[in-house]
């Protein structure tokens, strides 16, 4: 098994510096072999199972540590569930660029969907064979007019916007 440990992978942020191993129905650790990033490779072991470890590049010795007192002592609480709706809200915060996209039509010609400036598009990818999607068919179908103006909406403050500038 291979595990690699980064210190710090993002803004402001570090990574955790514990490594876990799942070992299922191993009974012993003969042996660790850690690569270090200078390019030294070390050997720790045997080790016990169900055991934490601090491993110090070029002590050849694997420092067993106690597992740490929890601090906090946490209580089961109630979860209020919220009331069961049909509506759904996933907001974009910032428009996504797509990439033109190839797609064969219904009639088997090739065609491009391309990203159109200040345009919106509904991409709905659906099989015929699933219930939800002919639900959710129908009530594009019931709701065009409402995205319509929406999309008509939209595009014209973003024209707006544009002309601020």
């Amino acid at each position: 098994m291979i595990q690699t440990l980064r210190a710090g992978e993002g803004f402001l942020a570090q990574s955790s510096k514990w490594i876990h191993f799942g070992l299922g129905n191993t009974r012993e650790i003969k042996k660790v072999t850690v690569h270090w990033p200078g390019g030294d490779i070390e050997g720790f072991g045997p080790v016990a199972l169900n055991q934490r470890y601090r491993l110090i590049q070029g002590s050849g010795t694997a420092g067993k540590l106690g597992t740490p007192a929890r601090k906090t002592q946490l209580k089961p609480m109630p979860q209020e569930l919220p009331a069961a709706t049909q509506v759904a809200r996933i907001p974009i915060v910032e428009l996504l660029k797509m990439p033109p996209s190839p797609y064969q039509s219904f009639d088997g010609s090739r065609k491009t969907i391309s990203n159109q400036k200040n345009r919106l598009l509904l991409i709905n990818l659906w099989a015929s064979w699933c219930p939800p999607c002919g639900v959710e068919l129908s009530e594009f179908t019931d709701r065009h007019q409402e995205l319509n103006d929406a999309c008509l909406l939209y595009t014209s403050d973003a024209a707006d916007e544009h002309r601020d500038v």
